[in-house]
């Protein structure tokens, strides 16, 4: 995970003490300091919604990567990859965005054309089940915050 957060954990808005330390040993506070800029009073529950619509595209993600493990296409899984990396660095969840850059770079098709059929087998589930991890610990932290971090400090 990103030990050194890019902005201050203040930045990151209303949230409950007890989240603060966990958002800054997971995501990246700048991002989240970003996104609040879309909302600065949280009126309008923009980032709840943002987490919320991430959630259910890793979700997915997950699920069509389960799908993969065993029988992997090659350019499924960097079509996953391609679009979990900027959604995962949107959010902050920088070490699941720079493992999808990574499987991306290595499947990136040459001049246009498919994913090289080389990149199958049992490297490819190992790139999976790499994935597939950091996807599941960037889902707890989502939930978490979701479930309790976006709620005004009283």
């Amino acid at each position: 995970m990103n030990p050194q957060p890019s902005a201050p954990i203040a930045a990151m808005g209303p949230f409950h003490d007890s989240c603060r330390s966990a958002a800054a040993r997971a995501l990246d506070a700048g991002a989240i300091a970003r996104l609040r800029e879309l909302d600065p009073s949280g009126e309008r529950g923009v980032v709840k919604l943002i987490l919320a619509t991430y959630e259910t595209a890793l979700v997915k993600a997950r699920a069509e990567l389960g799908a993969q493990i065993g029988d992997a296409d090659p350019k499924t899984v960097f079509v996953i990859a391609h679009t979990l990396k900027s959604s995962s660095a949107s959010v902050g969840a920088l070490d699941l965005s720079g493992i999808c850059a990574e499987i991306e770079a290595q499947l990136r098709p040459a001049r246009g054309g498919a994913p090289e059929p080389t990149h199958a087998g049992a490297a490819l589930d190992g790139q999976i089940a790499r994935l597939t991890a950091e996807a599941d610990a960037a889902l707890v932290l989502v939930r978490t915050m979701l479930a309790s971090c976006l709620t005004p400090s009283r």
